[in-house]
């Protein structure tokens, strides 16, 4: 979540969490958080926004 909201894309977020698929990050994701990590990450307002490493 931390990623995500610093701007983070799905992808890189799910590829830095060990997810061996996006697909199956975001199907998780969804399912636990109620919203996808794309929608997560453009309401997301409680961090900073900078460019993932």
């Amino acid at each position: 979540m931390i990623r995500l909201a610093e701007g983070a894309t799905v992808t890189e977020t799910a590829h830095l969490c060990g997810w061996a698929t996006t697909s199956a990050f975001v199907d998780i994701f969804a399912r636990t958080m109620g919203q996808t990590p794309g929608s997560y990450r453009s309401t997301s307002t409680s961090w900073p926004r900078f460019a993932a490493p």
